[in-house]
């Protein structure tokens, strides 16, 4: 029994293959662009609530005369939204009347990576690493030498 190969059937199962080939690969890279613009976009979301916070903090300033004492009084008093399921929120008040210091630091280890919805890439907040802790102190040490406090 003799096979007829046909031309037609053969290219379309071709381009068909093709096809599949680069949805695929479509696909791809797609998540690795999302995943590398997802990274981008934490440390401008970051940037953009640190100033949120400050413009909160010096509108407490103007119309009460002293800086907050924490950032929870933002929250009763000026109706700030924190998230700290994402974020960690570190707020440094010197006095009434002297500058602060505000730093925020994503709660995900390695947005990244492929870890990054895994249950162990979060930080749990009663456990954190003594590394966080000198890295903020370093920080506020570095605002405080400057004048302005934080930049």
């Amino acid at each position: 029994m003799k096979f007829k190969i046909d031309i037609k059937t053969i290219s379309m199962g071709l381009l068909f293959l093709i096809v599949l080939v680069i949805m695929i690969y479509s696909i791809f890279a797609m998540d690795s662009f999302n995943k590398k613009k997802l990274s981008a976009n934490s440390a401008d979301r970051i940037s953009q609530i640190e100033d949120i916070i400050r413009k909160s903090v010096n509108q407490c300033y103007a119309l009460e005369g002293s800086y907050p004492p924490d950032l929870q009084y933002l929250v009763d008093h000026y109706g700030l939204i924190l998230d700290y399921e994402t974020y960690f929120y570190f707020y440094e008040a010197h006095g009434g009347n002297l500058r602060f210091n505000i730093k925020v630091e994503s709660n995900l280890f390695d947005v990244s990576g492929d870890e990054y919805e895994d249950e162990y890439s979060y930080w749990n907040p009663d456990e954190i690493d003594e590394s966080v802790i000198d890295d903020f102190l370093s920080f506020a040490s570095n605002s405080s030498d400057n004048k302005g406090g934080v930049q």
